[in-house]
């Protein structure tokens, strides 16, 4: 693979690598931000609703307590209950309770018996009051401190009322309080209805009871589908049983929240301490609306059933709880890493682009010196790659133009030697020529005749014309003879 293509390649892969791990690193982080902001934001807009839910049922106190305050309350129920103190508690509790049986078998609301409570001075204030507040009102109805009728706007479903337990509780031993009766669904009204009843005073006393059904789930809507339009997932009034009061698209106490979450909220509702409960696939918050919890100045429940009302409150407090699925949470994060990553691989294809012109450009000066190392291989001593860059690339260059340069000496001077040897040669060549010609030489004393022709000896010419060097002895028979000789 060419040099360009690898630099390219490995740019590409590093980049891709890179990549890929800061996206798996900033997923990772994001995700774990994205689920505690998740849940911070679903606690903070469930305590926000809470609070605001809290807001509302104390200005319906304050309401009702207002109504109170009216002169013609304080008549009616002073002659009520100066008429009923004139009897034995005995005769006083028969009294009540003929009247009350009269009142529950009586059908027809135009009876005057009924009239006399239902279209009385006090009755009409009442009415035109719920006239002047369109929709809230399912019925409003005050009774004297013996738990009697005295007005009503309907016809309730009885005239007695003393042993009811919100009436108790509203009287609270005679100390009084704001009593939040969670009703259910009161078949009086023919809705879900949340009584609020609050005591008449006068110089201190409990002179009376006064008890306004309110027809609250719309304002309970007004106020949820608010915080609903700003948050993502799903957003409740429940019991702390697990009964759902308002969701959007559920009717009121048909269903109930997961098993799960509601016995994790049994468990937790009470303790000092963030309410949250994350499951695999959701992030719930909840909070605690504070005037549900009772206290001196407001009481708060009910009673599962009644003879005018159903699945009414069993002692449970209200809940704001908003919960999240996971990927809605998460939808976010996954849009940004999808992005990021997207841009990132964008950006290795654009470096890599680099990379692969980069890497031709910074090949082409090898590939010239590969084609001139070649061409001085082939024996072109003469050319030079003159690279003028201050690079490597430019220090190999030189470095092959001094190797170069230096090959081309020694290539001449070698040239030299071999033309000195060659001529050295040739020149003992044909001396050893003239030796293996005819030489003249005397068949007597053995003298040869040279190329001037004169006589010599033996050695001399043969030490002229070549590099060969005599030493004399004497051969056996020249020995003997030269012995004989001596003898004679």
């Amino acid at each position: 693979m060419k040099l360009k293509y690898k630099f390219t390649l490995y740019v590409f892969l590093a980049g891709l690598l890179c990549v890929t791990l800061l996206t798996i690193f900033y997923a990772m982080q994001s995700r774990k931000t994205s689920l505690a902001v998740t849940g911070d934001n679903s606690f903070r807009i469930a305590n926000q609703a809470a609070y605001m839910l809290d807001a509302l049922l104390r200005e319906k106190s304050r309401k009702a307590l207002t109504l109170t305050h009216n002169e013609g309350f304080v008549r009616a129920l002073t002659e009520s209950n100066r008429q009923f103190s004139r009897l034995s508690e005995e005769r006083r509790t028969e009294v009540i309770d003929a009247l009350n049986d009269r009142w529950v078998s009586t059908d027809n609301p135009g009876d005057a018996f009924i009239r006399n409570y239902t279209h009385n001075t006090l009755a009409a204030f009442l009415r035109k009051h719920m006239a002047s507040i369109k929709d809230e009102y399912g019925e409003i109805f005050l009774t004297d401190r013996y738990g009697a009728l005295v007005a009503s706007t309907s016809k309730p479903t009885t005239l007695k009322h003393a042993h009811k337990y919100w009436w108790q509780a509203a009287y609270h031993n005679g100390n009084g309080r704001v009593f939040f009766d969670d009703r259910g669904y009161d078949t009086s009204v023919g809705d879900y209805v949340l009584g609020v009843v609050v005591p008449v005073w006068q110089k201190g006393e409990i002179i009376g009871i006064l008890k306004s059904n309110i027809n609250i789930i719309g304002a309970i809507g007004e106020i949820i589908r608010g915080f609903s339009d700003i948050y993502e997932g799903t957003f409740s009034l429940v019991r702390s049983g697990g009964v759902i009061i308002y969701q959007e698209g559920i009717e009121p106490l048909t269903s109930e929240l997961d098993t799960v979450l509601i016995t994790h909220i049994r468990h937790h509702i009470d303790a000092n301490e963030r309410h949250q409960y994350n499951t695999p696939d959701s992030i719930f918050a909840y909070e605690t609306v504070n005037i549900s919890e009772g206290s001196p100045d407001y009481g708060f429940g009910g009673s599962y059933e009644s003879i005018d009302h159903i699945k009414g409150n069993k002692g449970e407090k209200w809940l704001i709880v908003a919960g999240i699925d996971r990927s809605t949470a998460l939808q976010i994060t996954r849009s940004t890493t999808t992005a990021l990553f997207s841009i990132g691989i964008i950006t290795v294809l654009m470096l890599a682009a680099v990379a692969y012109l980069f890497g031709n450009r910074m090949s082409k000066p090898i590939i010239r010196i590969a084609e001139h190392t070649a061409s001085v291989r082939a024996g072109n001593l003469d050319i030079r790659y003159n690279g003028r860059s201050n690079d490597e690339i430019g220090m190999l260059s030189e470095s092959i133009d001094s190797m170069t340069e230096d090959l081309h000496r020694y290539s001449i001077k070698m040239e030299e030697m071999v033309s000195q040897r060659t001529h050295e040669l040739e020149k003992a060549v044909k001396d050893i020529k003239t030796l293996q010609g005819i030489i003249p030489i005397c068949s007597y004393c053995k003298q040869i005749r040279n190329d001037k022709g004169a006589w010599e000896q033996l050695e001399s010419y043969f030490l002229t014309h070549t590099d060969a060097m005599f030493s004399h002895g004497i051969c056996p028979e020249c020995a003997k003879k030269l012995m004989d000789e001596i003898d004679k």
